[in-house]
Order: C-alpha cells, then structure tokens, then sequence
C-alpha cells in the first residue's frame, strides 16, 4: 500500500472480485485487496466455491475483510429461455452461503428469456413473480437481496430489469428489505437516475459500483473504463448517493479485457488511486 493513501479513507473503498478475476484466484485476490488497505469486498460464488464457504471466511477473518456483497443468484432462465428449474434449489443455497459469509446482501440477477422467447414483458413478469419467493426464503434468513438495473442495451442477452424507476417499483411490489445498487456503468445516461436515487432512499440503497464508459465502448460486457478514463460524471452521481442517504462503501467493480490483462496489483493501485479524487 502507498504510503500517500490514508486508511481512512480507504475504510470507505470496497473491490468487486470481478476486477481480478481473471488473473486472481478467490485466495489471491482476498490476499491482494487486503495489501492494498481495502476493508471491504463483494465475493463471486464460483470464485468461493474454489475453496468453499468455509474456508473462505477463515481467510476474510484472517485478513480483517468484510464481505460488503455476494454475486450471484440467478439467471433464473435456462439457456432456452425457459424458468430455470433448479433455480429455486440455487438460490437457497446463495443465500446460506451469503448468511455464513455475513454479507451485506445477496445480488438477485434475472436474467432474460429473450432472445428465444422475444417478450420482454413477459420475462419482467416472471422474474418478479420469482422473486417473491427467494425474497420470503432470504428474509426468514435474514439476507438482504438487492436487484441492479443493468443497461437496457444488454436487455436482450443479459438482463430484464435495466432502470432505476424499474427496480424502484418492484422494490415497492416486492417488499421493504428488497434494495438497489447503482452502478455507473448502467445507469449513468439515465435522465431520471438522481430523482430516483433519491426515491431509493437510505434504506434501499445498498450498493454504489463505480468504473466509467469508455467512447467509443468496444464491448458491452468487457470494456468497462478504469475510473476517469471515460465520460462519467463520478463526482455529481456520488454527490446524489450521499445526499440521498448512502453511507456505504465506494465499490470499484471492471470488467475490461485491457484491465484483465495487465498485473492485478497495478489494476488495483491505479483504481485507488483514482478513487480517491472523487473524496
């Protein structure tokens, strides 16, 4: 860890695994953050399942690490666009496993029936109406889900809940520990995204994901920017997140074939550091 970079401030930074995940193994990149000064981390299921729940908490504890969220539940569609039927079963298990990590919250990620079955309205319905129930079964085990709208332009491969006024509504359908996480990436261009910040609340926002859009963007899913490589208002979002009520974590979440090549350590240290300019 540089000497220049307070650890105070760095109480307030949180790596999604996603940003190493190539190059870093669940152990590695546990051991990597925590060099680094960072407190906090969202864990990938498969990357837990590498060395199993229990070992993986042994080492969180080890090296002083919060588990600020788990990814994933879901998709709940198989390949054919169906409802996925082991699902259910999965999802049970991500919860205990996000109960015995003592997460903050468990991601439920929808996915989407298209493009095989091609009514996007259909497959919002049949998400939420799943989401009722893993929403009961995490409740009773005291985890909270949290939806995050990705970007409409990935609606058709990826993803049926893709705003921030969406995931509101169904939060509201759905229940009150139901919460939201904003990433820039997905949100950003969005003209209603601070009223709805605002909407969300100190009690449903549960997450703030930053990394930046690239122009031109050569891959939706794989050419996120490295924070103040695109053309993401940072500041001015993170400004809305605090006046809305967020207190948590500053998430660096990358998913970028460039960043996914060069020494995690280095993609690690330059995402502090430039994390630390939005302060």
């Amino acid at each position: 860890m540089s000497e220049e970079l307070d650890p105070l401030v760095l109480q307030k930074l949180a790596i999604n695994q996603a940003t190493t995940r190539t190059r870093w193994s669940n152990e590695q990149s546990l051991e990597g953050y925590a060099r680094h000064g960072i407190q906090h981390v969202t864990l990938w299921r498969d990357k837990v399942s590498e060395i199993g729940v229990r070992k993986t908490k042994e080492l969180l504890s080890r090296l002083g690490l919060k588990v600020s969220g788990l990814n994933r539940i879901g998709p709940v569609f198989d390949n054919d666009g169906r409802l996925d039927a082991k699902f259910i079963e999965d999802a049970k298990l991500g919860i205990e496993e996000a109960h015995d990590l003592d997460a903050d919250n468990l991601m439920y990620f929808p996915g989407t029936s298209l493009p095989n079955y091609c009514d996007l309205g259909d497959a919002r319905k049949q998400s939420v109406d799943i989401l009722h129930q893993v929403y009961e079964v995490a409740k009773q085990a005291n985890v909270k889900l949290v939806l995050e709208p990705l970007h409409p332009m990935i609606a058709g491969d990826r993803s049926c809940f893709n705003t921030m006024k969406q995931c509101n509504d169904i939060c509201d359908l759905v229940g009150p520990e139901l919460g939201v996480v904003v990433d820039v990436y997905h949100v950003w261009w969005d003209p209603e995204l601070q009223s709805e910040i605002s909407r969300a609340g100190s009690d449903r926002l549960m997450g703030f994901h930053i990394n930046d859009w690239l122009v031109p963007t050569k891959d939706l899913l794989r050419d996120r920017g490295m924070i103040g490589d695109g053309v993401i208002e940072l500041k001015k979002i993170r400004g809305w997140m605090e006046n809305s009520g967020y207190r948590g974590p500053v998430e660096i979440e990358i998913f970028s074939d460039y960043w996914w090549d060069q020494d995690p350590d280095t993609v690690i240290q330059t995402a502090i550091e430039r994390t630390l300019k939005l302060a």
